[in-house]
C-alpha cells in the first residue's frame, strides 16, 4: 500500500513520535466511527482478539462522544449498539462508559450520558454497563467535573474509575480517592512518588489500572525499565495490568503487556499471578462472579506456567 506508512502514523504510535499525552491522543480520530456497522465491527473484533489471547473476562470502555454525539447519534442509540454487540460474545464482556472532559464541554453536552445512566439504574436492567470512567478532566473545568461526578455517585449503581496520576503527580490520585470516592484509579502510577498517597492507596486497597506500554508512549515514564509498577506491587498496592488503547499501541495484547512486564520492569511469574488475582478482585462484577472467574483464570495461568517450566 503506497500510503501505508502514512496511514499507520495517523492511527498508531510509531518510533519517533513525540512521547507526550497530546501526541498520543492525536491518534484518536472520531470521524471513523460514522456508521453502526463500524461500531459493531470494532466492538466484536476487540472481543475476538481477547478470545484469541485466552482472556476469560473483559471490560471494554466506550465513549458516546466518539461513537455517537460527534456524528449526531444519540447516546441512547450508541449504548444500544455497543450493548447489543457484546450480548453473545465468546468472552464474557462488560462495558464502562467513559465521560471525558477533553472538549471543555458544557453540562448540556454530557447530560445525555447522565440521562441514559439514570435510566439504566432506575430500570435495574441487565445492561452490560457496569461502570463509569471519568477521564481528561484534571486542570480543566473542575466545577463541571464535580457536578457530573455528583450525579453519577447519586445513582449509587455504577462502579467508578477515575483517570489520575498518569504521570508523577499524585495529588489527583488523593482527591479521587478521598473526595470523589473512586473504586479504581486509571493509571495511578504517580502514587509511587508520594509516600502519603501510596500509603492511602495501599490502606484503602484501591486497584490501580496500570498500562505499561501507553505510559511509555505518553512520556509518563522515561523508559519501560523505569516503570514503578513492580515497585508498587511489592509495596502492597493492588496493581493490575491493562492495554489501555491496543490499536494505537500497535495492536497490543495482554500477552504482549505481560511479556513486557517480565522483560522491562522485571516482574516474576509469581508477581503476575498476584496481578491476575488483583484483576479478578478489582473487576466490576459480583462476589459470585469473581469466585467463578478465579476458578477459571488461575488454573489457566498455572497450567501455562507449568508448560513453560
Amino acid at each position: 500500500m503506497k500510503n501505508g506508512k502514512a496511514f499507520r502514523r495517523c492511527f498508531q504510535f510509531v518510533p519517533g513520535d513525540d512521547r507526550t499525552i497530546s501526541s498520543f491522543l492525536s491518534h484518536f480520530h472520531k470521524e471513523i466511527w460514522a456508521t453502526e456497522d463500524v461500531i459493531r465491527r470494532v466492538t466484536t473484533e476487540a472481543i475476538e482478539d481477547a478470545k484469541k489471547d485466552n482472556l476469560v473476562y473483559l471490560e471494554l470502555r466506550f465513549s458516546s462522544d466518539h461513537f455517537g454525539k460527534y456524528h449526531g447519534r444519540s447516546t441512547e442509540n450508541t449504548v444500544e449498539i455497543v450493548s447489543d454487540s457484546v450480548g453473545n460474545a465468546p468472552v464474557k464482556t462488560n462495558l464502562i462508559m467513559s465521560i471525558s472532559g477533553e472538549l471543555g464541554q458544557t453540562y448540556e453536552y454530557v447530560k445525555p450520558d447522565l440521562d441514559i445512566l439514570r435510566e439504566i439504574s432506575r430500570a435495574n436492567s441487565l445492561q452490560p454497563i457496569v461502570g463509569v470512567d471519568l477521564c481528561q478532566w484534571w486542570y480543566k473545568d473542575i466545577a463541571l467535573f464535580e457536578r457530573v461526578l455528583s450525579e453519577v455517585r447519586d445513582l449509587d449503581y455504577f462502579s467508578l474509575t477515575i483517570h489520575a496520576g498518569e504521570g508523577q503527580g499524585a495529588g489527583d490520585v488523593k482527591r479521587s480517592i478521598e473526595e470523589y470516592g473512586a473504586s479504581r484509579i486509571g493509571h495511578g502510577i504517580g502514587s509511587w512518588y508520594d509516600k502519603e498517597v501510596l500509603d492511602l492507596v495501599i490502606k484503602r486497597k484501591i486497584p490501580l489500572e496500570v498500562c505499561l506500554t501507553s505510559n511509555f508512549q505518553t512520556g509518563a515514564v522515561p523508559r519501560l525499565k523505569d516503570h514503578p509498577a513492580r515497585k508498587l506491587l511489592m509495596a502492597g498496592a493492588v496493581v493490575t495490568l491493562n492495554t489501555d488503547d491496543p490499536s494505537i499501541s500497535n495492536d497490543l495484547t495482554m500477552s504482549d503487556e505481560w511479556q513486557i512486564a517480565i522483560e522491562e520492569p522485571g516482574f516474576f511469574y509469581e508477581d503476575l499471578r498476584q496481578v491476575l488475582i488483583n484483576s479478578v478482585e478489582a473487576a466490576f462484577i459480583s462476589k459470585d462472579e469473581k469466585k467463578d472467574l478465579r476458578s477459571r483464570a488461575l488454573p489457566l495461568f498455572d497450567s501455562t506456567l507449568n508448560a513453560k517450566v
